[in-house]
């Protein structure tokens, strides 16, 4: 039977999302959830644009933390800006955003 975890396809080289999944045969989406997962048991998988691989230095897994604390952060502050546009937008009187379309 074919493996369908993450660790066991991972190497010291970047791969893409893609490029997992394909060679998992499962969707990316399940490639997200096993890193996510793999990470949380301890696996030190990092991550770049350049895709995921595995390291065993420990200044790297810092980095990389260091590099989703600051992800979160602005995940957080876009997250109040959008609620506190959507109260804005809430309390307006209706507008039409585009009036050469509502004809």
């Amino acid at each position: 039977m074919r493996s369908t975890d993450v660790t066991d396809f991972l190497t010291r080289r970047p791969q893409t999302k893609r490029e997992l999944a394909e060679r998992m045969g499962v969707s990316q989406r399940v490639v997200e959830l096993q890193v996510y997962e793999a990470r949380h048991q301890g696996k030190a998988i990092m991550s770049d644009s350049d895709g995921y691989w595995l390291t065993d230095d420990p200044q790297q897994v810092r980095l990389m933390a260091a590099r989703l604390h600051r992800r979160s952060t602005h995940v957080h502050e876009t997250a109040l800006a959008l609620e506190a546009t959507a109260e804005k937008l809430a309390a307006a009187p209706a507008a039409v955003l585009f009036p050469e379309l509502a004809r």
